[in-house]
């Protein structure tokens, strides 16, 4: 039971540790009084940026987003393609396997049904792919200044058009 709670806790907050981690490094230049130019976060303005606590939040984000924001949508789909026989039985409808190796793959394979079971047996990677779709959005997105938001538009649709043109390939 706790390998699918973890499946489904990293699947339901993918997004949002992605987003998150990003919002750390984003600063702005404000320059006080005195023409003295510091730089903050932009989307906190009480946290000064370039501090040895800021350099190790970020230290810490970019752990996130290599270990979270990369690692899961790669393990998600090492663990479908290891399985994925066993998958397309279970998308298929078939009945219980009678070789061992084949109901160890079947059991696995039922901890993270919840990804593949809407999708047609040659796609039950699929998910993962949302994943990444996901994950580049915010990536991209989070690169763009917000000031700067009919680019965001066009940057956002643009990395939708090239999700689609995959789908239908």
């Amino acid at each position: 039971i706790w390998t699918t709670s973890t499946l489904v806790l990293a699947w339901l907050v993918y997004a949002a540790v992605t987003q998150e981690a990003y919002r750390v490094v984003h600063c702005v230049a404000v320059a006080d009084a005195r023409g003295r130019v510091t730089r903050w976060l932009r989307d906190e303005l009480t946290s000064e940026c370039d501090t040895p606590t800021h350099d190790s939040v970020v230290l810490l984000a970019f752990l996130a987003l290599l270990g979270f924001g990369a690692a899961v949508p790669l393990a998600l789909f090492a663990l479908m393609r290891r399985d994925r026989e066993a998958i397309r039985a279970l998308i298929e409808g078939e009945s219980r396997p009678k070789a061992p190796r084949d109901r160890d793959a079947r059991r696995r394979a039922l901890k993270y049904r919840f990804l593949f079971d809407r999708y047609a047996p040659h796609a039950y990677y699929w998910e993962v792919f949302i994943m990444a779709r996901k994950a580049t959005l915010v990536t991209v997105l989070s690169l763009v200044p917000a000031e700067q938001g009919r680019l965001r538009v066009w940057i956002g649709l643009g990395v939708l058009q090239l999700q689609l043109a995959a789908q239908l390939v």
